[in-house]
């Protein structure tokens, strides 16, 4: 989870960021990299202003589907995601474009 966490963090590649996720054991329909990159970033980076785009969230899930989301990362996301509403709260977010 670390090696994800801190992928995303140093904006490493597509690559790099899909497979400390499939490391992990999440699997989508088409396996598609870009998808998993984007979805990681989308769930552990900075938060960005597509990600309240409704195409760019159509357009991520046209590319491909999770079929398999492991438990014990579900606690990890929620609680980034309380983070990450904190911080929002706080008017802070290094990542905002």
């Amino acid at each position: 989870m670390a090696k994800l966490i801190l992928s995303i963090a140093n904006k490493e590649s597509d690559q790099v960021i899909a497979d400390r996720f499939r490391d992990l054991g999440i699997k989508t329909k088409t396996d598609s990299t870009r998808f998993l990159a984007d979805f990681g970033r989308l769930m552990f980076g900075s938060f960005e202003s597509k990600h309240l785009d409704h195409q760019w969230h159509k357009e991520l899930h046209k590319e491909d589907r999770v079929l398999y989301f492991p438990n014990e990362l579900s606690m990890v996301y929620r609680t980034a995601l309380l983070l990450r509403g904190l911080a929002m709260s706080l008017q802070f977010n290094n990542g905002l474009k």
